[in-house]
């Protein structure tokens, strides 16, 4: 596969306003955000330069602004040892799989192919699985967002396992707004027996630029071997094409380990591994305390 571009690094991409990061220049191979958390500032540099000379050249201007209160995160979409050597020189420490922003990597799938040829692609398992799904009952809604109650429900459902799993919680006001100026679909499998009270699995999908990127997934439906995510991501991959779209970028991948589950489950899709870089880190004095703060707070608290 060739020409699938990083969706971080289009114009288009909007998704940070919602999180509260503003862009400051996005330069199409080098993109620079910040986000305020009160005194302090967090920057947030993607570089897609393969030119070494274009990439210090910028890079100068983001080291002019380190200061106590600012914290400095450099994703290096390229992946080149010139780049590396740079930010060493600059102090910058590689961060760990638990420490980036961005995850290590993803699945892109071009969806030019018809749909006969998507679902050739995907493994025989995973192809089994979604016939399953059908066959048990099991219905895919492409429409889900149009109804209040099931972004109520997506919502409920990915607080709750947020604070099982110690992840960032989603604002519903922000599931709201991106839905509402069109930037964002729920999609949704249900089973036909359970009728409109029913229990459902999710997936929260971002558009633009071409592409379809998987933002988050939620389930409040009872674990179990059913098929439903398959038939969900698979849904969503026909939905995108039927749209218009390019691009599926199914979204992070926590390792590059075929015993991880969330990496065999998107493998089975057909799609191409795409690396997303290296990512480098460089806190300023304040947010170094402030942070070993944060962590004595929750020993803390957790001793008590």
């Amino acid at each position: 596969m060739t020409g699938y571009r990083s969706i971080f690094l289009a114009p288009e991409w909007q998704h940070v306003r919602y999180l509260g990061w503003r862009d400051e220049w996005p330069h199409p191979d080098f993109r620079v955000m910040q986000q305020q958390r009160g005194p302090m500032t967090r920057l947030l540099v993607l570089n897609a330069f393969t030119d070494t000379a274009e990439f210090a050249g910028q890079w100068e201007a983001i080291l002019s602004r380190r200061n106590a209160m600012t914290e400095i995160c450099l994703h290096d979409l390229t992946g080149s040892p010139a780049v590396a050597a740079i930010a060493d020189a600059s102090g910058m420490a590689v961060l760990s799989a638990d420490q980036r922003l961005l995850n290590i990597a993803t699945f892109a799938i071009d969806l030019s192919p018809d749909e006969d040829a998507l679902f050739a692609a995907m493994s025989s398992d995973t192809r089994r699985k979604v016939r399953n799904a059908e066959k048990n009952g099991l219905r895919f809604d492409a429409e889900a967002h149009r109804d209040p109650a099931r972004i109520a429900q997506f919502v409920a459902s990915f607080q709750r396992m947020a604070g099982e799993r110690a992840l960032h919680a989603i604002s519903p006001a922000t599931v709201d707004s991106m839905i509402g100026d069109g930037l964002a679909r729920l999609f949704a499998v249900e089973d036909e027996a359970a009728g409109p009270e029913g229990e459902r699995s999710f997936l929260l999908s971002y558009e633009s630029s071409g592409t379809g990127f998987f933002l988050y997934g939620a389930s409040d439906r009872a674990k179990q071997n059913d098929g439903a995510g398959h038939l969900l991501q698979w849904g969503a991959i026909r939905a995108f094409r039927q749209a218009g779209h390019r691009w599926y970028d199914m979204g992070g991948l926590p390792a590059l380990d075929s015993s991880n589950g969330i990496y065999r489950f998107k493998k089975g899709f057909g799609g191409e591994l795409v690396e997303l870089g290296t990512e480098y880190g460089w806190s300023g004095l304040m947010v170094r305390a402030a942070r070993q703060g944060r962590a004595l707070a929750g020993r803390l608290k957790g001793a008590a």
